[in-house]
């Protein structure tokens, strides 16, 4: 049984290198290019399995090469793959411009992402059984996320969320994460993260590239912010794999990230 279970994304980076981002109608010469298997809920999965957690993903990835090359990819990290199963169509794919400054610009097409539904929460209830963490992020559907944070939390497991703007949906987590100082407005969340608190929260936990752990997966700097002071603490003995696995979740493309 996985102590750590991650429901949501994994999408195939794409990633484009230049000397700047083009704009609109405008076409450059790059420097680079990769592919990599990504997605906020793939990354998440991945941190936490490397540094030797028992983890488990829920998720979805189309009938095509990338969608195997994923599920491998996860595997060989001994994260449990089972219920990430494969649907018609084509896997979820992130389209990543970056500057050689480490600006980026992104195109995310969800893919087989958006076919993992509410309903599939509870098909795949037994990945669920004794885990004592639950990891979500936005980019599958509203409906699914909150559908599995419901799940998790009539199993008393710790919710913790990367956020999209959804202030309703970050009431129902104990811990919020997501990418540092983005050098708008003060304070260590990022805008679209600061959407999500109606009150300030709490910081307790700021990684930056001194963490060698978490720049080995390519985080730059990330929070992890208490939403309410009622809670408890991260079940102990979970701690590392818990720590990379929601700065993963918030990681960003930027020069000198370990990464590029």
């Amino acid at each position: 049984m996985a102590k750590i279970v991650v429901v949501g994304s994994l999408n195939m980076d794409a990633v484009a290198v230049a000397p700047r981002i083009p704009v609109a109608g405008e076409t450059i010469i790059g420097s680079k290019f990769l592919t990599t298997p990504g997605g906020k809920g793939a990354n998440q999965a991945y941190a936490a399995a490397k540094l030797g957690g028992s983890v488990a993903m829920l998720g979805r990835v189309g009938e095509d090469a990338f969608g195997q090359q994923m599920r491998e990819n996860l595997a060989s990290v001994g994260c449990t793959v089972e219920s990430v199963r494969a649907v018609p169509g084509a896997s979820g794919v992130a389209l990543i411009y970056v500057s050689e400054r480490g600006e980026n610009s992104i195109v995310v097409v969800p893919g087989a992402n958006h076919l993992l539904l509410p309903g599939d929460i509870a098909a795949d209830g037994n990945v669920f059984d004794g885990c004592a963490v639950v990891l979500l992020q936005l980019e599958t559907t509203l409906e699914t996320v909150i559908a599995a944070a419901r799940f998790a939390k009539q199993r008393r497991a710790l919710v913790v969320l990367d956020p999209a703007p959804a202030p309703s949906l970050a009431a129902m987590a104990e811990y919020v994460t997501g990418p540092g100082g983005s050098g708008v407005g003060p304070g260590p969340f990022d805008p679209e993260s600061s959407m999500c608190f109606e009150q300030p929260a709490s910081v307790v936990r700021h990684a930056t590239t001194s963490d060698r752990r978490v720049n080995r997966v390519g985080i730059t700097e990330t929070f992890v912010a208490k939403r309410r002071p009622a809670f408890a603490r991260c079940p102990k003995g979970l701690e590392a794999s818990f720590g990379a696995a929601v700065a993963a979740g918030g990681r960003d493309w930027r020069r000198g990230s370990g990464v590029l």
